[in-house]
């Protein structure tokens, strides 16, 4: 079957969590389907990032949106009653170059990474799929409360139209996939129980324990470091929890690594946190600490930066609203806080008993198996073929 597969991002490099399930999803699919890959971008992409996709895409198209007109996007959008997120992505000269590539390529199946990306074939009489991978009116819904003044309208409005948006659009697609109950759970109206939650996976052969590195850091916190949820979890480590820990030990050291650092984040840098940012090979930052803290309370969908540390060997304290997706074992394969006391309690207790220590990397590696992405592979496919078969 011919799948024609149109992308919000190019799916690479892997610094987000949307670009990572979808080159992984791209990977398993291509093993039972030739793929066509649509890519909208408003950044060149080199040869570099287009390699790594070559060996799974029969044809790659870049579908470039223009910096210069996302502002006359947003307006048609705002008279239109469109979320924003809709219209910063919808452009009028890319939904021809669509049509023709659709026209032309004759697709047995159209799968749509995102809601962002719905628009352009809402109206096609093909078989459709799409993946809403996160609830995004949640996660507006979520910021409105920790807005200011000019901004909270503003989410509101998004929130509101989105929450409409991802209703609506349900009906123009024959499948349809999520990331996590959390996540359908939210989604609230009729037959959105027929979703099917796809979760991410993690590789296995990539992601794993290096013994051989020094542990140079006691905590690590990886993630999009220009990406709000994170940047709040960033300033409540370090300034929520961090002061609770001093009080114990004043050489304790917290590494944070992750793409696009706000000049925020890289001004926290001090003999006590050390920022990264980007790194070629994001291991090394799991490899060189000895617990993952993710003091995330907001965002929606799965946090594959507990999946990756797992696999490393590196334990993990996060919050509740984390944890739900995964539902791993308090005190046996995750350790769990909901305030900054219960944070550095966590984080002193793992950190002082090695017997504890050693338990949870034993059973985070044991547990990190279970996701696979050739299972969620077999499973998106079976979800595809469903409707063309």
């Amino acid at each position: 079957m011919k799948i024609l597969l149109v992308s919000s991002r190019f799916p690479f490099p892997l610094e987000k969590g949307d670009k990572l399930r979808l080159f992984y999803q791209i990977r398993e699919l291509s093993k039972y389907h030739e793929i066509i890959l649509c890519s909208l971008t408003t950044i060149p992409i080199s040869e570099q990032e287009l390699s790594p996709l070559e060996p799974f895409c029969s044809k790659i198209y870049i579908l470039k949106l223009s910096k210069y007109r996302v502002v006359i996007r947003l307006i048609r959008s705002f008279f239109k009653k469109l979320p924003f997120s809709i219209g910063y992505f919808y452009s009028q000269n890319v939904q021809k170059k669509l049509n023709h590539i659709i026209k032309d390529e004759l697709p047995d199946h159209i799968y749509c990474n995102l809601v962002r990306t719905t628009e352009y074939v809402k109206e096609v009489d093909i078989d459709k799929t799409l993946d809403y991978m996160d609830a995004f009116s949640t996660i507006m819904n979520k910021r409105i409360s920790i807005s200011n003044f000019l901004t909270k309208n503003i989410f509101r409005r998004e929130a509101t139209l989105l929450k409409q948006y991802e209703e609506k659009i349900f009906y123009s697609f024959d499948n349809h996939c999520i990331i996590s109950e959390q996540d359908r759970s939210t989604l609230d109206f009729k037959n959105a129980d027929k979703i099917e939650i796809i979760p991410n996976g993690i590789d296995l052969d990539f992601f794993k324990p290096n013994t051989e590195i020094k542990k140079e850091y006691d905590i690590v916190f990886v993630g999009n470091l220009g990406y709000h949820p994170n940047i709040i979890a960033v300033n409540y480590l370090i300034d929520e929890i961090l002061p609770l820990l001093l009080k114990e030990n004043q050489d304790i050291k917290i590494l944070i690594a992750g793409a696009r650092p706000t000049k925020h984040i890289l001004s926290l840098a001090s003999k006590n946190i050390i920022i990264e940012g980007w790194l070629d090979d994001i291991r090394f930052a799991y490899w060189k600490s000895k617990i993952m803290v993710a003091p995330i309370f907001q965002g929606a969908g799965q946090q594959n930066k507990i999946l990756e540390a797992m696999a490393c060997g590196v334990p993990c304290i996060t919050t509740s609203i984390v944890n739900n997706p995964y539902q791993a074992i308090q005190g046996e394969t995750i350790l769990i806080a909901d305030n900054n006391i219960e944070f550095a309690k966590q984080i002193e207790l793992v950190l002082k008993n090695g017997k504890l220590y050693n338990k949870l990397i034993c059973n985070s590696l044991e547990f990190s198996k279970y996701y696979s992405w050739e299972a969620f592979g077999q499973k998106l496919n079976k979800l595809i073929e469903k409707g063309n078969w």
